[in-house]
């Protein structure tokens, strides 16, 4: 079974509050709708695109980004880092490339009353680059 496979089976159908992320096209925002817990979004591309990727808003989510149609590249600006070398910039040049990204609690309010803060943590990327 190939990665397009495996995360459309994981992500897109039949798992526990998974589900479609909309991919927004060219200049739009990647979100998880809260309540969601994962989803799959499968880019289309026709050309040299970008897109944002919203923070999440809530632990324990997962997000798999995956390019299904190739037309040029799609690059990712992240609202924060993605991983410990601060990178908020994610590639996709080829079909089938992927990434995971997986929800963390970033910080809490110094008070410990205030909203917790949430980002997303690069979890494996197949093929697709973080920079």
């Amino acid at each position: 079974m190939d990665s397009h496979n495996v995360g459309y089976a994981l992500y897109s159908h039949g798992a526990s509050r998974g589900g479609s992320v909309k991919d927004p096209g060219d200049t739009g925002k990647i979100k998880i709708l809260p309540g969601q817990g994962r989803g799959l979004c499968e880019m289309r591309c026709g050309g040299s695109e970008t897109r944002t990727l919203a923070d999440p808003d809530a632990p324990d989510l997962e997000l798999l980004l995956e390019l299904v149609v190739d037309g040029g590249q799609i690059v990712i600006t992240a609202d924060t880092a993605v991983n410990a070398s601060s990178h908020v910039t994610l590639t996709f040049t080829a079909v089938n490339q992927a990434m995971l990204l997986r929800s963390i609690q970033a910080s809490a309010a110094s008070s410990g009353s205030g909203p917790h803060v949430y980002r997303w943590m690069l979890v494996v990327a197949d093929g697709a680059a973080a920079s």
